[in-house]
């Protein structure tokens, strides 16, 4: 500190005498008392300025990192939380039919509610098991995943008219048959969403 009040002294005290001294005509002692005042100045605000630079680092978050020329770097990112996943809505119905032979049948059955599906689909493996009598198509049609394929034996026949029962709703309904995923029974979809625009309890899954 006092290497660099002397040097501001004396560079003080040589602009002094370097300006005009017609305009600084002043006595030799007053000319070292001014230029002693303003190399304490100087100082001064050195310091202040020192303290200034030291505080403004010490109020910088933990967030933030430092390099090498003390200057901060962007703030440091926590880790977001992953994606919230719910359950799927699954709703537990009855279907009731007659087989070939004119007998009544029905079986209990656990159907998806899928808004991305736009077609009531029966599982091929559940329509042969209990033999539900369905019809070929004259001109086959694709019936496609949600990433663009064609479902897997789709689109080639449909199921007969089959009663669905939930809880104490009843219709007539005729399905597409298709390969679905293993303990799946059927898809509701979105066309019969809009039809019914029914009250869901999401919660507990089921309507209310």
């Amino acid at each position: 500190m006092l290497k660099t009040y002397l040097t501001t002294r004396v560079i003080v005290e040589k602009e002094i005498l370097n300006r005009n001294p017609k305009q600084y005509s002043l006595p030799l002692s007053l000319h070292v008392a001014l230029s002693t005042g303003l190399c304490r100045k100087a100082v001064h605000m050195e310091r202040k300025n020192t303290l200034k630079r030291k505080a403004d680092a010490a109020e910088l978050p933990e967030t933030y990192l430092i390099n090498e020329n003390s200057e901060p770097l962007a703030p440091k990112r926590t880790k977001p939380a992953p994606p919230r996943h719910g359950r799927r809505l699954f709703l537990q119905a009855e279907l009731h039919w007659h087989d070939q032979y004119g007998r009544r049948r029905n079986e209990r059955v656990k159907l998806l509610v899928d808004s991305g599906c736009s077609g009531p689909i029966l599982n091929k493996d559940l329509v042969q098991r209990r033999h539900l009598p369905w019809v070929k198509r004259d001109q086959p049609i694709s019936v496609l995943t949600a990433d663009g394929a064609e479902m897997r034996d789709a689109g080639a026949k449909y199921t007969e008219e089959t009663i669905m029962r939930i809880a104490d709703h009843q219709e007539e309904l005729t399905w597409e048959i298709s390969c679905l995923e293993k303990g799946i029974d059927g898809y509701l979809p979105i066309s019969w969403l809009e039809q019914h625009n029914p009250d869901i309890q999401w919660d507990t899954g089921k309507l209310v």
